[in-house]
């Protein structure tokens, strides 16, 4: 939730100000150069963290998931806000509706759909960074019981996990599926 926060809350803000493409440029290009670079995260959260081992695997886990889920949200939260049509914002506009009037009743209501899309998509890239991060560092979870099964060549065990997380994806799939039905109207 605090990744969708942030990323509707800078999504809807970057158009709205007017930022020109060199903001927009500048997380397209966080987005590409961040997906599956983890890499950093280990050196990063234990400078961090110091020695304090459970905050480390605790943050380190958190800041897998939000780097990962940040920027399709909030690039899906942009879109939605800049595709609203111009007429709309000039006829409320022109019929006396002020600045937050505007945003609350013409702007976000256009930019549900691909807002609820981008959150489809960040919940998929969240149940992988989950699960990457609890194979880096966690003593539990599917991550960690797949890699600990894969480390003892317990290939049963190795597959049922991933076809329980296939299984989870499908069911979030199913429940965003959902409410995209509701929402596309």
């Amino acid at each position: 939730w605090l990744t969708a926060t942030i990323s509707f809350y800078i999504g809807v803000i970057v158009p709205i100000l007017n930022w020109k493409s060199g903001a927009y440029k500048c997380i397209a290009q966080g987005e590409k150069t961040t997906r599956g670079g983890l890499d950093f995260c280990r050196e990063g959260m234990y400078a961090w963290y110091g020695e304090n081992l459970w905050q480390w695997i605790f943050g380190i886990a958190i800041f897998i998931i939000f780097i990962g889920c940040v920027f399709p949200i909030l690039i899906y939260t942009i879109d939605g806000v800049k595709r609203t049509d111009k007429v709309l914002i000039e006829s409320a506009q022109t019929l006396g509706a002020d600045d937050k009037t505007v945003l609350t009743k013409v702007i976000l209501p256009s930019a549900v759909p691909p807002i609820v899309s981008g959150l489809k998509v960040g919940v998929g890239i969240a149940l992988m960074c989950t699960i990457s991060a609890e194979m880096i560092g966690s003593s539990s979870g599917l991550g960690y019981l797949i890699l600990t099964a894969t480390n003892l060549f317990d290939t049963g065990t190795t597959v049922v996990g991933m076809l329980v997380i296939g299984l989870i994806g499908l069911v979030l799939d199913y429940v965003f599926g959902l409410i995209e039905k509701r929402v596309f109207w």
